[in-house]
């Protein structure tokens, strides 16, 4: 744990590695987990979340992995949760691996579910890496143009510089598509979103332009803590800024 936390809310993105009958486990604890979560004390949001692969694409569905996404009032209390709580407990014992982040919410656009989740703080001075996380509920009609693009992007993203990590994420990943990713900086993340030779642009540009969205949100993070690994790897190792976790 760090020497130090910082006022003002927080999340806690969690991500989850299963095997065999930990899978079922896994599986069940969408429907089951919901329950145990709403009565714990203090957290403000929740979401249990399936993955796939990359920026999300289109049949990469992974029923290996799972992740947990809470909200927090303060760091000392996603601390406490990550800590002490026997629901991390539950999920640690039935997965093989976990990977945790403490995110400090700097920038947020829109809803989720209807609600304001995220209140942005001011950006702190030491050079944290970035996530972002970005969710789109797509109109039915026009879901399968939408996740075409969404295959370029995650191919884009490959190609260019960053991110360290990135992961599609969501509730019902076919129509309630989320992306999770985290960047070196905010330099390299505008080097990805705003440059001249990837697909994202384009995929923002037809999406608007189509009006496929229900309903979008878009959410910047700087990463204050991480812990664990994901098939072995810690994707932050190398980055040298203070860990919370």
């Amino acid at each position: 744990m760090g020497e130090k936390t910082f006022s003002g809310q927080v999340a806690l993105m969690s991500f989850f590695q299963f095997y065999g009958r930990n899978r079922l486990w896994a599986m069940r604890q969408v429907v089951k987990m919901p329950d145990r979560l709403r009565q714990q004390k203090g957290i403000l949001f929740f979401k249990t979340l399936g993955t796939s692969g990359g920026l999300g694409c289109m049949g990469s569905l992974n029923f290996k992995q799972g992740a947990l996404l809470t909200v927090w009032p303060s760091a000392d209390d996603a601390l406490d949760f990550y800590w002490n709580s026997n629901i991390m407990d539950d999920y640690r014992l039935k997965s093989s691996e976990d990977y945790s982040v403490l995110l400090r919410p700097v920038r947020s656009g829109k809803k989720w579910a209807g609600s304001d989740v995220f209140e942005p703080q001011a950006m702190l001075p030491e050079k944290y890496p970035i996530a972002i996380l970005s969710r789109a509920r797509s109109k039915l009609r026009l879901l399968l143009p939408f996740r075409l693009r969404m295959c370029g992007v995650s191919r884009s993203a490959k190609d260019c510089r960053g991110p360290l990590f990135s992961r599609g994420v969501g509730e019902r990943p076919r129509i309630h598509e989320s992306t999770f990713s985290i960047w070196e900086s905010m330099e390299a993340l505008k080097r990805y979103a705003y440059g001249e030779d990837n697909n994202h642009q384009v995929a923002v540009k037809a999406s608007r332009k189509d009006n496929e969205f229900k309903e979008a949100l878009y959410a910047a993070f700087q990463v204050t803590g991480h812990r664990g690994t994901i098939k072995g790897i810690n994707p932050l190792d190398k980055i040298k800024t203070p860990s919370l976790l």
